[in-house]
């Protein structure tokens, strides 16, 4: 994935509707240091909620690169979520937006990545996600998004490999 400095302007994909700055957080990966910290059950909670909206989603899956088995794509609470496939949008109510890939929930809850505090500040006290605030800010700054449902049960991450008879899918559990 590419690296991003927290609270660096946001230039992943093209840019947002005219409005407020964009923000990066958590676009981490092997070669850069980030500041750890054990995140709060409820700081967690919030957290998967927006994990709960892809914003700018894509075609592949991110795999982490922290992990020493890059398998964790899928992660499972209560039910299960696709994470690296797209970015989650947060907006704090002094207006400041952040973006950050989807797999934030993951380096968190797994990595102990802390991210810095007005982006934790956002996620406690700006609007949660299918609110019909939440929804104005996402369409008036012209992001396609979509729900990321739950999947309960039955989540196996999985490679495609390419064999003599062609493309396999291979569980990595396997």
């Amino acid at each position: 994935m590419t690296h991003f400095e927290d609270l660096s302007a946001y230039t992943y994909f093209p840019p947002d509707a005219p409005g407020p700055e964009t923000m990066n957080v958590g676009w981490l990966d092997a070669a850069h240091d980030f500041p750890t910290e054990e995140p709060s059950p409820a700081f967690l909670e919030k957290l998967w909620a927006y994990c709960r909206v892809i914003v700018n989603s894509t075609r592949g899956l991110h795999d982490c690169e922290l992990c020493a088995r890059p398998e964790n794509t899928f992660f499972k609470r209560d039910a299960g979520l696709l994470l690296g496939s797209g970015e989650i949008r947060v907006f704090s109510p002094e207006g400041d937006v952040f973006a950050a890939p989807n797999l934030i929930y993951h380096y968190v809850n797994d990595h102990k990545y802390r991210p810095p505090l007005q982006f934790i500040r956002a996620v406690a006290e700006g609007p949660v996600p299918f609110s019909d605030e939440y929804s104005r800010l996402l369409d008036a700054m012209g992001l396609i998004w979509r729900e990321n449902p739950l999947r309960e049960g039955g989540l196996r991450p999985f490679k495609l490999v390419q064999t003599a008879d062609g493309i396999k899918k291979v569980f990595v559990d396997e």
